[in-house]
């Protein structure tokens, strides 16, 4: 997957949206709904705490964002360039 950020404060540019939309993944979408922001400007243990906390939300199985993670390996794209493909 190819990301750009012209500017810091924009969303990320993806060079294939239409190919993950299709399949339902808003991987950024869900990634603000989970709170991935609130780690912004934290430092050393506040980080590592709040960053500790959002992982075992977002990595549990039930989390929506597990799931599309699981899912961008399906995306023809992705397994090309991890070279799976």
């Amino acid at each position: 997957m190819v990301i750009t950020r012209l500017d810091p404060l924009s969303p990320p540019e993806l060079f294939f949206p239409q190919e993950l939309h299709v399949r339902k993944l808003q991987v950024f979408d869900e990634a603000t709904k989970a709170g991935l922001s609130k780690l912004e400007g934290l430092k050393g243990k506040a980080l590592a705490e709040a960053a500790g906390e959002l992982a075992e939300r977002i990595f549990a199985p039930s989390h929506p964002l597990y799931a599309m993670f699981f899912d961008l390996q399906a995306v023809d794209e992705v397994r090309i360039i991890e070279g799976e493909e």
